[in-house]
């Protein structure tokens, strides 16, 4: 937040329920933003701001020349293109049981057409949210039996 700028209800929210800490805490520590924590599908607009915030992690965790190509496709020019790679990637993520194809397509090609598409857009959300959270329970589970066999 910039000097003199109003303060949003999300900075209020967030320093109330979490104690002061800031989002990379509150994200590390829960999995999802405060803002992705209410009960159901999020609206429209919130699918978004999600779909395009797990994009820019994606993104940030990407080789370069990879991460370029996959910013390329997130723009609104690029949407000739975008479809039928989310469709590809759909079709490959079912046949996830043949050779050189996996499941990781199927959540990845659903974003992609998330983008362009408000009928997928909110299901997916909720899906990469409930994914994100679930792969951190994962983890802590995963971590905590590792450090007590040591």
């Amino acid at each position: 937040m910039r000097r003199g700028e109003p303060r949003t209800n999300w900075d209020v929210s967030e320093r109330q329920e979490t104690g002061g800490a800031t989002m990379a805490n509150f994200t590390e520590r829960d999995g999802v933003a405060p803002d992705e924590q209410s009960e159901g599908l999020p609206s429209d607009e919130k699918a978004k701001r999600i779909i395009h915030r797990r994009f820019d992690r994606l993104e940030g965790m990407m080789p370069s020349w990879l991460a370029d190509y996959v910013h390329g496709l997130r723009k609104p020019s690029a949407r000739w293109v975008r479809i039928p790679a989310g469709l590809l990637l759909i079709a490959g993520g079912v046949f996830s049981i043949l050779p050189g194809l996996g499941i990781w397509m199927l959540p990845l090609g659903l974003m992609l057409l998330a983008l362009d598409f408000a009928l997928v857009r909110r299901p997916t959300a909720a899906m990469v949210v409930g994914g994100e959270r679930k792969w951190t329970q994962i983890r802590r589970w995963w971590r905590e039996r590792r450090d007590a066999g040591t």
